[in-house]
């Protein structure tokens, strides 16, 4: 049966420093959540459902991936000093016809959000959640000082991410850190990099990266997840995510 992903990207080059000592020697993907790490559970479902190129970007004590040896390993030699984006565009660099579902290492999901962005027939989409609230006042007794800005057109077409709402009038979802890029896509978001004059990407987080796209009339769509998912930043998160998962 024919895929629509030529190519899985798991972002995992960060420590993750926040959880202190749980990832002193362990990168933070590779950290138990549960009954499984992030990265083992993300794999779990992409073999399931049958994808084999896959790969990972990695950083912080990359030696670790190497038990895993179906996946193809891109060292973020930058990692220390870098983000999301920067390990993105390591990950791409170099890519010919494809297209590929980026995730981020640090993040669990029901299968049924693949299979979501898997229906997809735009060049760029992004997954967010339409249940944030009630997933964000578990891990924040103030949510919003968490949340970024978030809107959608009745298309689907995004308007505005990665902001600092002022309410939560402005924010109709958050984006869950798996997106999908074609070809066609990435030209585009390089061609916006080159328009802006935008060669240092190490402080630019990846929804203020798609603000910048989108504000220069760049397509982004959204396509809504409601159900399980997860991130871990800390210690606190790994405790409601052991809970779901």
């Amino acid at each position: 049966m024919h895929k629509p992903f030529t190519k899985i990207l798991i972002l995992a080059a960060g420590r993750g420093s926040r959880l202190g000592v749980i990832t002193s020697e362990t990168p933070k993907t590779l950290v138990k959540v549960g009954k499984s790490s992030c990265f083992e559970h993300q794999l779990k479902i992409y073999n399931s459902i049958g994808y084999t190129n896959i790969n990972v970007v990695t950083g912080f004590k990359a030696q670790k991936f190497s038990k895993f040896k179906s996946i193809k390993n891109i060292y973020n030699s930058n990692w220390n000093k870098s983000n999301m984006l920067t390990s993105l565009l390591t990950g791409l660099e170099n890519s010919n016809e494809w297209t590929t579902l980026i995730s981020y290492g640090d993040i669990k999901f029901e299968q049924k959000a693949i299979h979501l962005i898997e229906n997809s027939t735009s060049d760029i989409s992004i997954l967010y959640d339409t249940n944030f609230l009630e997933y964000w006042s578990l891990r924040n007794s103030d949510p919003l000082s968490d949340l970024e800005s978030f809107k959608i057109h009745a298309d689907g077409l995004v308007y505005d991410i990665g902001a600092k709402p002022l309410n939560l009038a402005e924010i109709e979802g958050q984006y869950m850190g798996i997106l999908k890029i074609t070809n066609k896509g990435w030209i585009q978001l390089l061609d916006y990099m080159r328009k802006e004059k935008i060669e240092v990407v190490n402080n630019l987080s990846m929804t203020e990266f798609l603000s910048g796209f989108i504000s220069k009339g760049g397509k982004v769509y959204g396509i809504p997840f409601s159900g399980k998912w997860c991130e871990i930043d800390t210690t606190g998160d790994l405790n409601i995510a052991k809970e779901m998962f």
